[in-house]
């Protein structure tokens, strides 16, 4: 059984290095945009930006949507609900919000530390079970706090502007 959970993180992760190989073009326009518009750096971002600016704000100036789609699903909910979605303590749901915020983040130009793509990537392959065993509720938690650390501009080498 082990060895299968093995493999299936390493398939898992090379499916992760390939979508952000993919997305590299993506982030490579969306940084040459930036830099035409602006100072030309990438800021992260928390989750409570992404929770207001996204493709279904009410505010026209919030109306910014995501570098992926805002219905992109995981364990069968929408990105968008998650971020929408108290944790209430929930380790699933805690990790899962950072989750999602760091992958935009990525996604959309920020740098992203090595730390961080292996936090990002050992989430990914916990969130996809869709279930929290309880001998990795500590790990739930410690994943969320490093990939929170990366969207409040803590942790890496971009802090969100003022």
């Amino acid at each position: 059984m082990r060895e299968e959970l093995v493999k299936t993180s390493k398939s898992l992760i090379c499916v992760f290095v390939a979508a952000l190989v993919l997305s590299a073009c993506i982030v490579n326009i969306r940084a040459a945009q930036a830099s035409e518009d602006g100072d030309g750096i990438v800021y992260v971002r928390s989750v409570g930006y992404w929770k207001t600016h996204n493709a279904y704000a009410t505010v026209r100036a919030l109306c910014i949507p995501w570098p992926v789609p805002e219905d992109s699903l995981l364990c069968g909910l929408t990105f968008y609900q998650i971020l929408n979605t108290a944790p209430k303590g929930c380790p699933w749901l805690t990790l899962a919000r950072q989750w999602v915020a760091a992958m935009l983040n990525a996604l959309n130009g920020a740098p992203l530390p090595d730390e961080i793509l292996d936090a990002l990537g050992t989430a990914e392959i916990l969130l996809r079970e869709c279930r929290v065993s309880p001998f990795d509720i500590e790990l739930y938690f410690s994943l969320a706090n490093v990939l929170e650390q990366y969207n409040e501009g803590l942790a890496g080498p971009v802090p969100p502007p003022n």
